[in-house]
């Protein structure tokens, strides 16, 4: 078959062998070559491997949890913004854009 073959894509929780697989790859391709790397894990999409990197992966991520004034700022951009989310990410110290949307939607 061409390129266009469809893979079988895997739903659902990543191993802890394809997380270091997705860190090796990104080390070596970048943090933007997501349909190269993608080939590379097999069942699992580039967009799929850009989210599990940008909101879990990435040492840029910051997995505490936010502080009031954090919360404040995130609100207030949210106010501004809307769900326009990739705006206000730059709101957050490193928060990924999942935990932006849950805190701006929350209240």
């Amino acid at each position: 078959m061409a390129a266009e073959e469809v893979r079988d894509r895997i739903k659902g929780p990543w191993s802890t062998k394809e997380d270091e697989l997705l860190k090796k790859l990104v080390e070596r391709h970048s943090a933007r070559n997501w349909s190269l790397i993608c080939w590379s894990i097999p069942g699992r999409s580039g967009e799929s491997c850009g989210l599990r990197w940008c909101n879990q992966l990435s040492s840029e991520v910051k997995h505490h949890p936010f502080t009031a004034e954090e919360d404040e700022t995130i609100l207030k951009a949210h106010a501004e913004f809307g769900n326009k989310w990739r705006q206000s990410r730059g709101c957050s110290s490193g928060a990924p854009i999942t935990r932006l949307k849950t805190t701006g939607t929350r209240c």
